[in-house]
């Protein structure tokens, strides 16, 4: 029997349920070099079954809480309620400003 069909004999299809990330994925690098107790390795299959799209809805929400101030605020809709998504606006902004490639 030739390498080659001993590799493949001594591995486990591996699903992984999303797509390769580039240049390298980590999911595949860890089951590449892993091993099971017995010494078969793992064969990564990437099996995409998420979309990913924009959600105009959510969108047109965010739009309408910088537009109105709802960052700025006091109370229920102030900063405290939406501190973390307030500061990661900012620094896209800020990365925006620098690096009109964004």
């Amino acid at each position: 029997m030739d390498t080659v069909m001993l590799e493949r004999v001594n591995t486990l299809p591996t699903i992984l349920l999303k797509t390769n990330s580039t240049p390298t994925d980590g999911y595949e690098e860890y089951f590449r070099s892993a091993q099971t107790p017995d010494g078969a390795g793992f064969e990564p299959v990437f099996v995409p079954v998420l979309e990913h799209r924009y959600d105009q809805g959510n969108l047109g929400e965010v739009v309408r809480l910088v537009r109105d101030g709802g960052f700025a605020g006091e109370g229920g809709d102030g900063p405290r309620r939406h501190g973390g998504l307030w500061k990661g606006l900012l620094v896209l902004l800020k990365l925006g400003e620098e690096n009109k490639t964004l």
